[in-house]
Protein backbone atom coordinates (compact mmCIF):
# COMPACT_ATOMS: atom_id res chain seq x y z
CA UNK A 1 0.00 0.00 0.00
CA UNK A 2 1.18 3.52 -0.63
CA UNK A 3 1.83 5.74 2.32
CA UNK A 4 2.95 9.20 1.25
CA UNK A 5 5.62 8.85 -1.42
CA UNK A 6 6.89 5.48 -0.32
CA UNK A 7 5.59 1.96 -0.15
CA UNK A 8 5.50 0.23 3.21
CA UNK A 9 4.89 -3.51 3.06
CA UNK A 10 4.50 -5.54 6.21
CA UNK A 11 6.59 -8.68 6.13
CA UNK A 12 4.38 -11.75 5.85
CA UNK A 13 4.95 -14.84 7.97
CA UNK A 14 6.65 -17.58 5.97
CA UNK A 15 8.28 -20.90 6.55
CA UNK A 16 11.92 -21.80 6.09
CA UNK A 17 13.52 -20.36 2.98
CA UNK A 18 14.82 -22.68 0.31
CA UNK A 19 18.46 -22.40 -0.63
CA UNK A 20 21.83 -23.57 0.44
CA UNK A 21 25.34 -22.33 0.96
CA UNK A 22 27.55 -21.82 3.91
CA UNK A 23 30.15 -19.18 4.67
CA UNK A 24 31.94 -17.89 7.69
CA UNK A 25 33.20 -14.39 8.27
CA UNK A 26 35.27 -13.64 10.07
CA UNK A 27 34.89 -16.70 12.34
CA UNK A 28 31.18 -16.72 13.15
CA UNK A 29 28.72 -19.07 11.44
CA UNK A 30 26.25 -17.22 9.23
CA UNK A 31 23.44 -19.29 10.70
CA UNK A 32 23.55 -16.86 13.61
CA UNK A 33 22.49 -13.94 11.41
CA UNK A 34 19.38 -13.00 9.46
CA UNK A 35 19.56 -13.89 5.77
CA UNK A 36 18.24 -11.45 3.17
CA UNK A 37 17.56 -13.00 -0.24
CA UNK A 38 17.18 -10.47 -3.06
CA UNK A 39 15.70 -11.12 -6.50
CA UNK A 40 15.29 -8.56 -9.28
CA UNK A 41 13.80 -9.24 -12.70
CA UNK A 42 13.89 -7.18 -15.90
CA UNK A 43 11.38 -7.24 -18.77
CA UNK A 44 14.20 -8.03 -21.20
CA UNK A 45 17.59 -9.28 -20.09
CA UNK A 46 20.14 -7.99 -17.61
CA UNK A 47 22.40 -6.27 -20.15
CA UNK A 48 25.86 -6.62 -18.73
CA UNK A 49 29.31 -7.26 -20.15
CA UNK A 50 28.86 -11.04 -20.39
CA UNK A 51 25.77 -10.91 -22.60
CA UNK A 52 25.47 -10.72 -26.40
CA UNK A 53 26.29 -6.98 -26.44
CA UNK A 54 29.43 -6.81 -24.29
CA UNK A 55 30.12 -3.15 -25.07
CA UNK A 56 26.79 -2.14 -23.53
CA UNK A 57 27.26 -2.53 -19.81
CA UNK A 58 24.22 -1.21 -18.02
CA UNK A 59 24.22 -0.34 -14.33
CA UNK A 60 22.19 -2.37 -11.82
CA UNK A 61 22.26 -1.19 -8.20
CA UNK A 62 20.37 -2.17 -5.04
CA UNK A 63 20.56 0.77 -2.63
CA UNK A 64 20.00 0.17 1.09
CA UNK A 65 19.49 2.37 4.13
CA UNK A 66 19.91 0.68 7.51
CA UNK A 67 17.53 1.90 10.22
CA UNK A 68 18.36 1.18 13.85
CA UNK A 69 15.35 2.90 15.47
CA UNK A 70 11.61 2.43 15.27
CA UNK A 71 11.15 5.98 14.02
CA UNK A 72 10.46 6.52 10.31
CA UNK A 73 12.79 9.29 9.13
CA UNK A 74 10.90 11.96 7.18
CA UNK A 75 13.55 11.98 4.46
CA UNK A 76 16.69 10.22 3.31
CA UNK A 77 15.44 6.93 1.82
CA UNK A 78 17.39 5.82 -1.28
CA UNK A 79 15.80 7.28 -4.41
CA UNK A 80 16.86 7.58 -8.06
CA UNK A 81 18.91 10.43 -9.45
CA UNK A 82 16.80 12.27 -12.02
CA UNK A 83 19.26 15.01 -12.99
CA UNK A 84 22.99 15.52 -13.34
CA UNK A 85 23.49 17.42 -10.08
CA UNK A 86 24.51 14.34 -8.12
CA UNK A 87 27.80 13.46 -6.42
CA UNK A 88 27.60 9.88 -7.71
CA UNK A 89 25.08 9.81 -10.55
CA UNK A 90 23.10 6.75 -9.43
CA UNK A 91 21.44 7.28 -6.03
CA UNK A 92 20.12 10.17 -3.95
CA UNK A 93 18.82 10.35 -0.39
CA UNK A 94 20.85 9.02 2.54
CA UNK A 95 21.51 5.34 1.78
CA UNK A 96 24.08 3.64 3.95
CA UNK A 97 25.01 0.85 1.51
CA UNK A 98 24.65 -0.28 -2.08
CA UNK A 99 25.20 -3.50 -4.00
CA UNK A 100 26.54 -3.32 -7.53
CA UNK A 101 26.37 -6.11 -10.10
CA UNK A 102 29.30 -6.02 -12.52
CA UNK A 103 30.16 -9.19 -14.40
CA UNK A 104 33.46 -7.75 -15.59
CA UNK A 105 34.71 -8.86 -12.16
CA UNK A 106 34.21 -12.63 -12.61
CA UNK A 107 35.77 -13.45 -9.24
CA UNK A 108 33.51 -10.98 -7.41
CA UNK A 109 30.56 -9.88 -9.58
CA UNK A 110 28.58 -8.53 -6.62
CA UNK A 111 30.08 -6.10 -4.13
CA UNK A 112 28.47 -4.50 -1.09
CA UNK A 113 29.70 -0.93 -0.66
CA UNK A 114 29.20 1.39 2.29
CA UNK A 115 28.99 5.16 2.06
CA UNK A 116 31.25 7.17 4.32
CA UNK A 117 29.74 9.58 6.87
CA UNK A 118 28.82 13.05 5.74
CA UNK A 119 30.57 16.26 6.75
CA UNK A 120 28.69 16.24 10.05
CA UNK A 121 28.10 12.63 11.16
CA UNK A 122 24.77 12.32 12.93
CA UNK A 123 23.32 15.36 11.18
CA UNK A 124 19.94 14.11 9.88
CA UNK A 125 20.03 16.64 7.03
CA UNK A 126 23.40 15.47 5.68
CA UNK A 127 24.45 12.18 7.32
CA UNK A 128 25.99 10.50 4.26
CA UNK A 129 28.81 11.45 1.90
CA UNK A 130 27.31 10.33 -1.41
CA UNK A 131 30.60 10.89 -3.21
CA UNK A 132 32.66 8.58 -1.00
CA UNK A 133 32.29 4.86 -0.37
CA UNK A 134 34.32 1.70 0.21
CA UNK A 135 34.12 -2.03 -0.45
CA UNK A 136 32.99 -3.81 2.72
CA UNK A 137 34.36 -7.20 1.60
CA UNK A 138 37.69 -7.02 3.48
CA UNK A 139 36.01 -6.29 6.81
CA UNK A 140 32.53 -7.87 6.53
CA UNK A 141 32.95 -10.62 3.97
CA UNK A 142 32.09 -11.12 0.32
CA UNK A 143 28.70 -11.81 -1.22
CA UNK A 144 29.11 -15.51 -1.95
CA UNK A 145 25.56 -16.82 -2.43
CA UNK A 146 24.23 -15.67 -5.82
CA UNK A 147 22.81 -16.73 -9.19
CA UNK A 148 23.90 -14.57 -12.10
CA UNK A 149 21.87 -13.97 -15.27
CA UNK A 150 24.38 -15.84 -17.45
CA UNK A 151 24.06 -18.89 -15.19
CA UNK A 152 20.27 -18.92 -14.84
CA UNK A 153 17.37 -16.84 -16.10
CA UNK A 154 18.89 -14.01 -18.24
CA UNK A 155 16.25 -11.65 -16.87
CA UNK A 156 17.00 -12.26 -13.18
CA UNK A 157 19.69 -11.58 -10.61
CA UNK A 158 19.60 -13.28 -7.21
CA UNK A 159 21.89 -12.92 -4.20
CA UNK A 160 21.99 -13.18 -0.41
CA UNK A 161 23.18 -10.71 2.17
CA UNK A 162 23.49 -11.40 5.88
CA UNK A 163 22.52 -8.77 8.42
CA UNK A 164 25.97 -8.71 10.01
CA UNK A 165 27.39 -7.49 6.69
CA UNK A 166 25.41 -4.26 7.08
CA UNK A 167 27.06 -3.18 10.33
CA UNK A 168 30.64 -2.65 11.44
CA UNK A 169 30.76 -5.56 13.88
CA UNK A 170 28.75 -8.73 14.53
CA UNK A 171 27.59 -7.46 17.89
CA UNK A 172 25.91 -4.47 16.20
CA UNK A 173 23.68 -6.74 14.11
CA UNK A 174 20.99 -6.77 16.79
CA UNK A 175 20.56 -3.00 16.43
CA UNK A 176 19.11 -3.26 12.90
CA UNK A 177 15.34 -2.79 12.85
CA UNK A 178 14.45 -2.20 9.21
CA UNK A 179 15.91 -1.49 5.80
CA UNK A 180 14.80 1.01 3.20
CA UNK A 181 15.59 -0.43 -0.24
CA UNK A 182 15.47 0.72 -3.83
CA UNK A 183 16.40 -1.00 -7.09
CA UNK A 184 18.05 1.36 -9.56
CA UNK A 185 18.75 0.55 -13.21
CA UNK A 186 20.30 2.86 -15.79
CA UNK A 187 22.24 2.83 -19.04
CA UNK A 188 24.66 5.46 -17.75
CA UNK A 189 25.35 7.59 -14.69
CA UNK A 190 23.57 10.92 -14.49
CA UNK A 191 26.99 12.55 -14.22
CA UNK A 192 28.31 11.08 -17.48
CA UNK A 193 26.36 13.22 -19.91
CA UNK A 194 24.40 12.02 -22.92
CA UNK A 195 20.93 10.52 -23.07
CA UNK A 196 19.97 8.46 -20.07
CA UNK A 197 17.36 5.74 -19.57
CA UNK A 198 16.56 4.53 -16.06
CA UNK A 199 14.03 2.82 -13.80
CA UNK A 200 13.48 2.40 -10.05
CA UNK A 201 10.87 1.09 -7.62
CA UNK A 202 7.41 2.44 -8.41
CA UNK A 203 6.08 3.96 -11.62
CA UNK A 204 9.08 5.96 -12.72
CA UNK A 205 7.00 7.85 -15.30
CA UNK A 206 4.75 9.21 -12.54
CA UNK A 207 6.33 12.19 -10.70
CA UNK A 208 4.44 11.17 -7.54
CA UNK A 209 6.37 7.88 -7.47
CA UNK A 210 9.87 9.33 -7.84
CA UNK A 211 10.46 9.05 -4.09
CA UNK A 212 9.17 5.48 -3.80
CA UNK A 213 11.10 2.76 -1.97
CA UNK A 214 10.57 -0.45 -0.01
CA UNK A 215 10.67 -0.96 3.75
CA UNK A 216 11.82 -4.37 4.97
CA UNK A 217 11.41 -5.39 8.62
CA UNK A 218 14.29 -7.60 9.81
CA UNK A 219 12.55 -8.52 13.07
CA UNK A 220 10.17 -11.05 11.48
CA UNK A 221 10.41 -13.72 8.81
CA UNK A 222 8.68 -12.55 5.67
CA UNK A 223 8.70 -11.56 2.02
CA UNK A 224 8.42 -8.15 0.42
CA UNK A 225 7.53 -8.53 -3.24
CA UNK A 226 5.48 -7.16 -6.11
CA UNK A 227 2.18 -8.83 -5.20
CA UNK A 228 0.55 -5.41 -4.85
CA UNK A 229 1.75 -4.37 -8.34
CA UNK A 230 4.02 -1.66 -7.03
CA UNK A 231 6.32 -2.04 -10.02
CA UNK A 232 4.62 -1.70 -13.43
CA UNK A 233 6.04 -2.66 -16.80
CA UNK A 234 7.16 -0.24 -19.54
CA UNK A 235 7.94 2.62 -17.14
CA UNK A 236 11.56 3.40 -18.01
CA UNK A 237 12.37 7.12 -18.12
CA UNK A 238 14.17 8.55 -21.16
CA UNK A 239 13.14 5.82 -23.59
CA UNK A 240 11.80 2.31 -23.84
CA UNK A 241 14.46 -0.26 -22.91
CA UNK A 242 13.31 -3.69 -21.64
CA UNK A 243 16.80 -4.42 -20.31
CA UNK A 244 16.36 -1.57 -17.82
CA UNK A 245 12.66 -2.11 -17.14
CA UNK A 246 12.35 -3.53 -13.63
CA UNK A 247 9.16 -5.64 -13.61
CA UNK A 248 9.43 -7.84 -10.53
CA UNK A 249 11.34 -8.15 -7.27
CA UNK A 250 11.37 -9.92 -3.94
CA UNK A 251 13.28 -9.59 -0.70
CA UNK A 252 12.94 -12.53 1.67
CA UNK A 253 13.88 -12.31 5.35
CA UNK A 254 14.84 -15.46 7.21
CA UNK A 255 15.80 -15.02 10.82
CA UNK A 256 18.16 -17.53 12.45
Amino acid sequence: MARGNHFWIAALAVGAMAGSGCARFPTTGIAEFTRLSFRIRMAGGINDSLDSTPLTQYIYVIAIRVLTTDDTPPQGAPVPVVAGNSPNGFVAGSPTHWVEYNSSRPSQPLILYKFNPGPTPGDPTNPINLSSWFDTSPSRGRIINYTLPNAGDPRELRFDLFANQLVDSDVQTATIRRLQVNVLTMNRLATSGGSRVWDAIGNSLNPVDLNSFLTVDLRVNGVVDNRFSIEPTADTVGGDDPDLDLVDFSIEVQRP
